[in-house]
């Protein structure tokens, strides 16, 4: 099966890039406001300019039955809400100039709301009930049957074009493009 394949072969470069220290410090002992400050404005500053990539696509990505549905507009909110200015970094995405690339960054971000759940619950002790979780709350029914929808469309197109290799590559592609990101958003915040 395509998906029990994907997650295999990309574990290691998941890996990686989930012990980052920008996701890493939301998950040790003592994580701070600023922490989960930190790992928001790195959030917006990746997904903006790659999500502006994805809307491009977006009428191919409905065609194959994929629907994005934008989490940019809930991230910049937020962290307004939190008095942040939403920052962008020097970064141009033009390595999601074909599809592959966009149904692999898809992946990798909606991929990346299974631990939103976990982060939200360390969030939630740290900043209190009172505030607004507007990038991380979600129904989990409604995203693990979108999760399935998604990888079902993604799986029958990556399949029927015989592109099983190349997309696994273009994800271990895009989690050390997405590990450089880190690195320069970490920079920005003076890690």
């Amino acid at each position: 099966m395509f998906a029990q394949m994907l997650k295999i072969k990309t574990k290691p470069y998941h890996d990686q890039l989930e012990s980052h220290f920008i996701n890493s410090s939301l998950f040790g002992p003592n994580p701070t406001r600023a922490d989960y400050i930190r790992f928001l404005q790195t959030q917006y500053q990746i997904w903006s300019p790659l999500e502006e990539k994805i809307l491009l696509f977006q009428e191919k990505l409905q065609k194959i039955g994929i629907i994005y549905n934008s989490r940019v507009n809930d991230l910049k909110d937020e962290l307004i809400l939190l008095r942040e200015t939403p920052s962008k970094i020097d970064f141009d995405p033009s390595f999601m100039d074909d599809f592959l690339a966009v149904l692999g960054a898809i992946y990798l971000m909606e991929g990346s709301r299974h631990g939103a759940f976990h982060i939200l619950k360390v969030a939630k002790r740290m900043m209190g009930e009172d505030h607004r979780f507007l990038f991380l709350e979600m129904n989990q029914m409604v995203f693990f049957e979108n999760w399935k929808n998604f990888m079902i469309q993604l799986e029958n197109y990556v399949t029927t074009h015989n592109l099983e290799n190349q997309f696994i590559l273009a994800v271990c592609d895009l989690y050390e493009e997405f590990g450089r990101l880190y690195d320069k958003c970490a920079a920005t915040h003076n890690m």
